[in-house]
């Protein structure tokens, strides 16, 4: 990449989006460092294979799912650092990804489009070109389910809003209490022990 704040999204469709999968490792082969890893929620590359780890959840991403496309609402990347000799930089997306699942049991008409919005860091290091090559890729799909935008029955969202609403009236009255009545201010402090 040459500036990795605006090539950034059309890279990310270049891995995610084409149905054919050797264009999605082919890809990888164009964007990512040699010793690059991929940490998802589901998985981590092993470090030692590198690139090919990467190549291999890209390859499963499209086995087990297809139609992707993306939405990016936010783009940054840090001001360049150098350590021990080479050029890094860190980034954020914040972005929604439209895909549907190849292993739900339903004709494609009934197959729902999920709408997944998550949040993935990406690490870059400058190459003996002059371009910049991802080291690691870490998508953070968040744990709220409310906002996850993956709906499985009608109401999920409503429901996971209410208990959560729930809890926090809950801790409300448990920690406004516990305040009042001055409980739970011990000075003991289990790390200042010897």
């Amino acid at each position: 990449m040459e500036d990795p704040a605006k090539d950034v999204p059309r890279v990310v469709r270049e891995l995610c989006e084409p149905v054919d999968a050797n264009k999605m490792t082919a890809a990888v082969d164009k964007y990512f460092a040699d010793d690059a890893v991929f940490v998802y929620p589901l998985l981590n590359s092993p470090p030692e294979v590198g690139r090919a780890g990467v190549k291999a959840a890209y390859k499963m991403l499209r086995v087990l799912s297809y139609g992707q496309s993306f939405d990016f609402h936010a783009v940054a990347f840090d001001k360049p650092y150098t350590e021990n000799g080479q050029e890094y930089m860190k980034g954020f997306l914040d972005c929604t990804e439209h895909l549907k699942l190849r292993f739900l049991p339903l004709p494609e008409r009934l197959n729902p489009m999920f709408h997944l919005r998550f949040i993935s860091r990406i690490d870059v290091r400058k190459g003996p070109d002059g371009k910049w090559y991802i080291t690691k890729q870490e998508d953070n799909i968040p744990t709220d389910f409310g906002s996850t935008e993956l709906h499985f029955l009608p109401f999920d969202r409503q429901i996971s809003n209410c208990l959560k609403y729930l809890n926090g009236c809950a801790t409300y009255v448990c920690g406004t209490t516990c305040s009042r009545l001055n409980l739970f201010n011990w000075p003991y402090d289990p790390r200042k022990v010897k």
